[in-house]
């Protein structure tokens, strides 16, 4: 790995005219909640909406937007869409998302660029933005130019601090809390002999306007990447139009818990109607396969900081193995027991006894859920609710789960100590179950920064 004074050196340079302090990005934002799914947001940054940008514009470019194509897709240079998961990580996944767009583009190849890696890379080895989840997609720009992981060999984790994890003890939102929970820990000597050097990626911060974007846009087809405020209710995720406004604003000033900021990438624009599209992180079952239209307005009274663009000047030496898929996990001699493991019946225990084995690095979830014989749209069972007094020390539904890392191990032998998975029973209550035929589901799944969770077993026990 090359040495990092001279990024740092732009690093002090530019820090003060672009976005963010990380003073500002420690802490958490909001929550945005779509189909069972929770993403972190970053904190929330407030500020008056800009009255006007003059129009600025990049040397060279045409001020009057008519001399453009009326309609730009620049989607074809792009990689699959992607599912930053529960982390506060969209930054990592716009650099990333941009940098294997300017690979593509340059020379045609498609590559999955590892966002664990950048993040163990930035917060982990060069203390950038640590203590925390968010970041700034600018300077994890930058931390590309060092040298770049694969997924295949970096596979993405979510966050440390569920059961089983090295976190599971402490508290995310505790300044005290250790920076490797959010890191996942600095890359090894080793580990960064493995990363792929970048120095041919270039990347520009843009005068801040819609009409600027969109004609750098149209001259270069380039894709951008912006950071906005997010008020959960302007964002539908159904049909991938956002929008924002004085009163969404005014709301994040009394409920900040429904906000926060969010970084995305600019894919194409429609001049008529004065739209862009944008590339989400947020799973390809969000807005239209994963990407969402934004109005010219919101960019320009609302945006945060300077676009980025980046784009290659020479080409990158790929392995010829950088598109191996990573393997699925295998069990053997799966078998569970169940019992009530106090005298009151108060909790019932699954038991799990047999062997996993997985090659690759990813977090595995084993779980058991309380459900019962109505179905959901994809025809699943649907879960038993906690009643609502007691979701704050049990969750949302009784459930249990614990998740082990495969970083440090590829096998769990449970034969000698099984894994005990315990719900607490004793808050069914006739009115919830109705009658209902109940069963309890094992499932057990990974996180895929492309596919999101990906379930590799769902066994349904009966309990009626």
């Amino acid at each position: 790995m090359k040495s990092y004074i001279s990024s740092c050196i732009f690093f002090l340079l530019l820090f003060s005219s672009n976005t963010f302090s990380q003073d500002f990005l420690k802490g958490k934002g909001g929550t945005y909640n779509f189909k069972d799914r929770q993403y972190q947001l970053s904190p929330y940054q407030d500020a008056p909406p800009k009255e006007s940008f003059g129009f600025v514009m990049e040397a060279g470019l045409e001020k009057n937007l008519s001399s453009y194509p009326k309609f730009l897709d620049l989607r074809k240079f792009h990689t699959p869409v992607k599912d930053q998961g529960s982390r506060g990580s969209c930054a990592y996944f716009s650099a990333a998302a941009l940098a294997e767009n300017a690979i593509k583009k340059y020379q045609g190849d498609e590559v999955n660029i590892s966002e664990e890696y950048l993040i163990k890379l930035g917060k982990g080895l060069f203390g950038r933005f640590a203590g925390d989840d968010g970041s700034v997609a600018y300077y994890n720009l930058f931390d590309l130019k060092e040298g770049f992981g694969l997924e295949k060999d970096f596979p993405y984790q979510y966050n440390w601090f569920k059961r089983g994890l090295p976190c599971q003890n402490y508290d995310e939102k505790d300044t005290n809390t250790p920076a490797a929970c959010f890191s996942h820990l600095a890359p090894t000597e080793e580990e960064q002999e493995m990363a792929i050097p970048f120095e041919g990626l270039e990347i520009v911060s843009l005068e801040p306007s819609a009409e600027n974007i969109a004609a750098w846009m149209a001259s270069y087809d380039q894709s951008v990447i912006v950071g906005l405020p997010v008020n959960k209710k302007g964002w539908n995720g159904e049909t991938g139009y956002v929008i924002h406004n004085e009163q969404l604003r005014q709301e994040c000033l009394k409920n900040k818990d429904i906000c926060g900021g969010h970084s995305i990438v600019l894919t194409g624009y429609n001049l008529r109607n004065r739209t862009f599209t944008f590339k989400n992180s947020w799973g390809k079952d969000w807005g239209q396969n994963g990407y969402g239209t934004i109005p010219f307005s919101y960019i320009n009274s609302y945006m945060q900081g300077n676009p980025v663009v980046a784009y290659l000047t020479q080409k990158v030496d790929l392995p010829s193995n950088h598109q191996t898929s990573l393997p699925k996990p295998t069990f053997n001699n799966l078998k569970y027991s169940l019992n009530t493991n106090d005298s009151e019946g108060r909790f019932l225990t699954l038991n799990l006894f047999g062997n996993i084995k997985h090659k690759s690095n990813h977090i595995i979830s084993i779980s058991s859920t309380f459900t019962y014989n109505d179905y959901d749209e994809e025809g699943y069972p649907n879960v038993v609710p906690v009643p609502p007094k007691y979701k704050k020390r049990y969750g949302k539904f009784l459930s249990d789960s614990l998740h082990e890392n495969f970083r440090t191990k590829n096998e769990i032998n449970m034969d000698e100590e099984p894994l005990s998975l315990s719900i607490p029973y004793a808050l069914i209550s006739r009115r919830i179950l109705n009658n209902k035929d109940m069963a309890l589901r094992l499932r057990i799944s990974y996180f895929s920064d492309t596919e999101g969770f990906i379930r590799v077993l769902d066994q349904y026990i009966p309990l009626n």
